[in-house]
């Protein structure tokens, strides 16, 4: 029975890491990312503070869709992972995973202020700028990299 258990978590492990890639800080960033978003989520919604409810309740619909995206989310780092080994490439991946974040950071800062945690000017402010200019430098990044490895191949 313990070898059951042994060959299951190791079959396991060896998917989630396929899938996944390594397990580094920066997914370990984005899975905690993740639950602190449902947690106070949870918290705004049993505070009656939903701006995704007509009542402001905790509504399972909105739950679901929710939960939906953050599986969206993993399913987008696996295929950068897949874009990673396929183009040789080593950090779409992270990209991604640091895409993610940043979605995820702005929703929890937006349930804390829901939640009435007073958030500092300077953090709003530079969550707004962070995220616009990840989000653009990492589209740049990796379409200078694909063009760059393009004209390269073709030489």
């Amino acid at each position: 029975m313990k070898e059951s258990y042994i060959f299951l978590s190791a079959t396991l492990g060896v998917l989630f890491q396929h899938l996944f890639g390594v397990w580094d800080r920066l997914l370990e960033a984005m899975i905690v990312f993740m639950l602190i978003d449902v947690l106070t989520g949870v918290i705004v919604a049993c505070m009656k503070k939903s701006p995704k409810s007509k009542n402001g309740k905790l509504w399972s619909e909105a739950m679901r869709n929710g939960l939906i995206k953050k599986g969206l989310g993993l399913f987008f780092v696996v295929i950068a992972v897949e874009l990673d080994a396929l183009t040789g490439m080593d950090y779409i991946r992270s990209a991604t995973i640091f895409c993610i974040l940043m979605q995820e950071l702005l929703s929890i800062s937006e349930n804390a202020a829901l939640i009435g945690v007073p958030l500092p000017a300077i953090l709003k402010r530079s969550l707004s700028v962070l995220s616009d200019k990840v989000t653009d430098k990492v589209s740049d990044k990796i379409a200078d990299k694909i063009t760059h490895d393009k004209k390269e191949s073709e030489k």
